[in-house]
């Protein structure tokens, strides 16, 4: 019963009974059978961000679970006025890191807060890469595990996501083990001037506390 409750999975994740069948009889491919569930887990994943990312609506702050990728990246980091002047960075680090002929085209630009207060703009802009990109502004993030919000508004208002996802930190158990991140997922141009409608995952990497 067991097996064929694999099975039924297997195949409700994509796979014909061929398929199945190699999964589970023929050890001679099985590297070819994990890279292709991998991807298929990929896939899941990022559609069920996108049903949240569709989902998000002014105002909602609520905290998610969510995996964050691993990413390389080019990156610069600049200390900030106001979301103005962190724009303007962010877009010159953009065409900095476009003009070695190594940005992904499949990543999300992010900003990550290095500061300990959700007000202060030190930031440090990234802007995925292709894995050959071996420059000095090269930082490689791995895959980890965290809490995000998708904040739907103005950039000047993420900090209140952070601020949000601070207080969940506190109050359940959770240990941050990175500096949050604002990774941009509908913005200009898509989205133009209707500023109410940018649509910002918020994240922290973290994990939960020994013995919570």
């Amino acid at each position: 019963m067991t097996q064929i409750q694999s099975i039924r999975s297997l195949q409700a994740l994509g796979l014909s009974l061929k398929e199945v069948g190699d999964y589970y009889y023929n050890t001679e491919h099985i590297d070819r059978h994990l890279r292709r569930l991998l991807k298929l887990r990929a896939d899941l994943d990022r559609s069920i961000q996108m049903l949240q990312v569709r989902a998000a609506k002014q105002g909602d702050l609520t905290v998610r679970e969510a995996v964050l990728p691993r990413q390389v990246c080019f990156c610069r980091q600049y200390l900030c006025g106001d979301t103005a002047e962190a724009a303007a960075r962010l877009r010159d680090t953009y065409i900095a890191a476009a003009r070695t002929g190594n940005m992904s085209m499949t990543g999300r630009m992010f900003t990550m807060r290095m500061a300990k207060d959700a007000d202060t703009l030190d930031l440090m802009c990234c802007i995925p890469m292709e894995d050959r990109f071996d420059g000095a502004e090269r930082l490689e993030f791995t895959e980890t595990a965290a809490l995000c919000v998708y904040y739907r508004g103005p950039y000047k208002g993420t900090g209140n996501a952070i601020r949000a996802l601070a207080e969940y930190v506190g109050e359940h158990g959770v240990q941050a083990t990175g500096p949050y991140r604002s990774i941009y997922l509908e913005g200009p141009p898509s989205r133009g001037e209707n500023r109410a409608d940018y649509i910002t995952q918020v994240a922290v990497p973290a994990e939960r506390r020994f013995g919570d």
